[in-house]
């Protein structure tokens, strides 16, 4: 987050001026490239893109830290969608001066150096997360269906990532009512397992540990547990510079905040009192 303020800091006061000009004439029109998104389908965007099967590890990020688990999520999801709105601010000012994207917000910082840095990594982390999502993918395809193999998989979510790339992210938003209605389901699931399940289902830990409000040993893993279920910062300028009026950007993450929020806690809550 320092380096996008860093950024943000190194525009002098004339192209801030420049950059508000730019932004204040955009806001009634769809710059070139947007979906012309509303609020809420921003908010639709971002919860799809945010919650998924990682959630059902905060149960036992639970069970290592306690019931402290509750607010230490909603403390992490509050850092982490504050880092979402200082990208959102950094771009506003950067955009219109240098480009709405990762390697302007570098090249603005540290210059040429810096944008090919940035280039480099973004590029890196991209690929690994889309080959990981590939390999998961394939992983449950062959679960549902032993005939489907798990290059076949693979392979069927390559060319279904390639056939959603061709849509705009008007018709994504509403392609990501399937994805959450998914989350819906997983919690609905979770939830009757819960309530037919309140007996302990494994034996890894000593008794002792449950229902603890706060072991502060286990702080540091339930921390990176949380943080692995919160991620979609590579795809903020897009989402960002996809919004009807940016004004509202701001109203946008305070929604789907509210929704992951809720989500993990019932999920958390849930899982926690039936391990």
């Amino acid at each position: 987050m320092a380096f996008y303020l860093f950024g943000y800091g190194s525009l002098d006061n004339k192209q801030r001026a420049q950059s508000e000009v730019s932004f204040e004439e955009e806001e009634d029109e769809m710059v070139p490239g947007s979906a012309n998104l509303s609020s809420k389908e921003i908010s639709s965007n971002i919860v799809s893109l945010i919650t998924g099967s990682g959630m059902l590890s905060l149960p036992f990020a639970a069970r290592i830290v306690g019931w402290f688990c509750i607010p230490l999520i909603c403390i992490v999801c509050c850092v982490y969608f504050y880092t979402l709105h200082i990208l959102a601010e950094t771009m506003r000012y950067v955009g219109p001066v240098h480009g709405a994207s990762y390697p302007a917000l570098g090249k603005c910082a540290f210059g040429t150096t810096g944008a090919r840095l940035t280039s480099l990594i973004t590029g890196i982390e991209m690929t690994l997360a889309l080959i990981s999502f590939y390999v998961n993918i394939g992983v449950n395809a062959n679960i549902l269906n032993e005939n489907v193999a798990l290059w076949q998989g693979v392979i069927l979510a390559g060319f279904m990532t390639f056939a959603l790339s061709r849509l705009s992210a008007k018709y994504t938003a509403y392609s990501s009512v399937v994805g959450i209605s998914m989350i819906v389901l997983t919690v609905a699931a979770l939830l009757i397992s819960g309530l037919n399940n309140s007996e302990t289902t494994s034996d890894d830990f000593d008794s002792s540990m449950n229902y603890k409000l706060l072991q502060p040993s286990g702080l540091p893993f339930s921390v990176g547990l949380i943080s692995f279920t919160l991620g979609g910062h590579g795809a903020t300028p897009s989402i960002y510079w996809n919004m009807r009026d940016r004004r509202h950007y701001g109203r946008a993450l305070m929604r789907a905040a509210a929704v992951i929020v809720s989500v993990y806690i019932v999920v958390t809550s849930v899982g926690y009192v039936n391990m």
